[in-house]
């Protein structure tokens, strides 16, 4: 987010190798992360886009779960389920949603080589910041709303420069753009701080408050296009207050591999801008330093300040050949190419073997998911579960069988956690259970509560790595 892009270079063969090389580290990203498992939470998206379908109509009260099927259920990404449920009716549903989320998985790195390129960096630093943002990416990549989150943000960082200098059909088409994001996914308020703040930067810097204030507002009205009209606001920090059960809202630390990734290509970036003097373009600094922050408070947020930044990255890394270090590392240039042709033939090469080795795309977990036993579940048991598992049971056997907790976070803290000491055998566990009226329990197999379970009475219906389906003994 540099202001109007300058006049494109012509195709020269250091841009087409560099272009060569980010698609080629694109596709590496693709393939490692189809080899992993499903993601969880892509379950119960795919099974809520079916419900929509279903209805036309998107549920204000929570279908799925015993627990809480009185309490409103706000949905974060409604047209996200709706357009994997549609996709659904034409392909098979793990795969729509596994090829819809490689998509925009691998559109990131692209996008960002052509912004640092529209932002001036020369081919290479451009590569190697497209690949850095994208290696940064790679544990966020899920059946997700926010994997679409990420290609929208993209598309506002480049019609935001234009918008602040008073482009008012850029400004039109920035607050539809929003409108579609707010439906999408909550994290459309991401980009409605990242616009304030821009504008802020380059009001700061040009003294013109007029566009940058329009274009807020439009943006920020744009928002309240959704069934949760103004609640869209209020629901991230609603959801921020669950930061006991949800992973990805906690904070940064240096023990969590996820924030050391993306903390680093962050680092690198805020310091090779100091040391440029980049750091003085507030427009750009401004909301980077935001978004580091809410880094740092929240994991989830550091895709979008790797986006952001990358840019800034690619200019940091161009600017290091006119230093000392760059003019002595200038006689390497001419292994340059070599290094090149190897680094595309040895890629070429794992890409081969790793796409024929390729069984099962984001398949099944069996170390989490138990698909006999969900198999297993007789209709309309009332279930307790483990909290990993619910997704999974939702998407194969929801609404028939409703689920004790799972990972839409409807559930407080306290109720998770009160299942998870139940789970775990803790005084008064079979009293829950009798008091909620449990009629099966799916739980992990070396969990206390199987014994005392199985001790009156309660019978082992199926069994899996992940988990054990028991069910009360007076139940068909």
């Amino acid at each position: 987010m540099t202001g109007p892009a300058p006049t494109p270079d012509a195709p020269s063969p250091p841009l087409r190798g560099a272009a060569l090389v980010t698609g080629l580290w694109t596709a590496v990203i693709a393939l490692l992360i189809a080899r992993r498992p499903f993601d969880l939470d892509g379950w119960w998206h795919i099974r809520v886009g079916q419900w929509i379908v279903d209805h036309h109509a998107s549920p204000t009260r929570d279908p799925f779960s015993w627990t809480t099927a009185r309490e409103r259920w706000q949905l974060s990404g409604w047209l996200f389920d709706a357009l994997l449920g549609a996709l659904g009716r034409v392909f098979p549903l793990r795969g729509a949603a596994a090829v819809l989320m490689l998509i925009c998985l691998s559109a990131i790195g692209p996008l960002v080589f052509v912004a640092a390129r529209r932002a001036g960096a020369s081919p290479w630093p451009a590569c190697a910041a497209a690949c850095m943002v994208q290696a940064g990416m790679i544990p966020f990549a899920a059946e997700r709303p926010q994997i679409l989150s990420y290609v929208i943000f993209c598309a506002v960082l480049v019609l935001l420069p234009r918008a602040l200098r008073g482009s008012w059909s850029t400004v039109a088409w920035l607050a539809l753009l929003f409108v579609v994001w707010a439906n999408i996914h909550l994290a459309f308020t991401i980009g409605i701080a990242v616009v304030g703040t821009a504008g802020v930067g380059y009001a700061l810097t040009q003294r013109r408050w007029l566009a940058p204030a329009i274009t807020l507002a439009a943006c920020t009205t744009a928002g309240l296009v959704n069934p949760a009209t103004y609640r869209a606001y209020t629901a991230a920090l609603k959801i921020r207050g669950s930061t006991l059960a949800i992973d990805e809202w906690q904070h940064a630390s240096l023990g969590d591999a996820r924030a050391l990734l993306v903390g680093g290509v962050l680092a690198v970036t805020l310091v090779l801008m100091i040391v440029n003097g980049r750091w003085r373009n507030l427009e750009t600094s401004l909301p980077l330093a935001m978004l580091s922050l809410l880094f740092l408070n929240a994991i989830r947020n550091g895709p979008f300040a790797l986006i952001l930044g990358g840019p800034e990255l690619a200019l940091g890394l161009a600017a290091l050949a006119t230093t000392r270090f760059g003019r002595a590392a200038a006689p390497l240039r001419r292994f340059s190419r070599p290094a090149r042709d190897g680094v595309v033939l040895g890629t070429a090469i794992i890409l081969g073997f790793g796409v024929v080795g390729l069984r099962d795309p984001r398949g099944v977990d069996p170390t989490t998911i138990a698909e006999r036993s969900v198999a297993a579940i007789p209709t309309g048991c009332r279930l307790l579960n483990e909290y990993a598992q619910g997704g999974y049971v939702i998407a194969q056997r929801g609404p028939d069988v409703l689920v004790s907790a799972d990972t839409r976070q409807i559930l407080s803290d306290a109720a998770i956690l009160e299942q998870q000491r139940v789970l775990a055998g803790r005084p008064g566990a079979i009293r829950w259970i009798d008091e909620h009226r449990v009629d099966c329990v799916l739980l992990a197999p070396d969990r206390p509560l199987r014994a005392a379970l199985e001790a009156r009475g309660w019978r082992v219906v199926a069994r899996d790595p992940s988990g054990v389906l028991l069910v009360r003994p007076d139940t068909i």
